[in-house]
């Protein structure tokens, strides 16, 4: 029949689906995610061994904060507590040999690490200065003065 046009569908853009941050997946769930849903960034892996090491497995979860921000999924992550992003940061301070006062972001303090393993915070108002044996323990002062 002429004359007669089949209506278009608009597209309609879909949200993605929001699941839970990396942080709080534990190693078997983290590599049951990865290899499902990021299974084209295993090169020649089926899937993510759920027994791989703590340092592997670390890299792999550098890999996928890396792999979010170059890409979108059909899956976003809720936000990491701000105290991950705090441990993470000093962890590497730690890991990269960066003594000495640093500002984190979205921290009004300062934190130093040391290579004896300590770790010392300071405001920046009145330079007043805690030392700490423990990542946890610093992360803690330091959420004091998150933004």
């Amino acid at each position: 029949m002429a004359g007669l046009r089949t209506a278009v569908r608009p597209s309609t853009a879909r949200q993605p689906q929001l699941v839970v941050a990396a942080s709080e997946m534990d190693t078997a769930t983290f590599a049951i995610h990865f290899s499902k849903r990021h299974k084209n960034s295993l090169a020649d892996l089926s899937e993510l061994s759920p027994d791989i090491s703590f340092d592997v497995e670390q890299g792999y979860r550098a890999f996928h904060a890396r792999l979010h921000g170059l890409h979108k999924y059909k899956h976003e992550h809720k936000d990491d507590k701000p105290e991950v992003a705090i441990d993470r940061a000093i962890e590497c301070l730690f890991e990269n040999h960066n003594w000495g006062w640093k500002q984190l972001a979205g921290v009004n303090a300062l934190v130093a690490v040391f290579p004896d393993g300590q770790i010392a915070v300071k405001t920046k108002a009145n330079r007043v200065v805690w030392h700490f044996n423990e990542i946890d323990e610093a992360t803690d002062c330091l959420l004091d003065f998150a933004n």
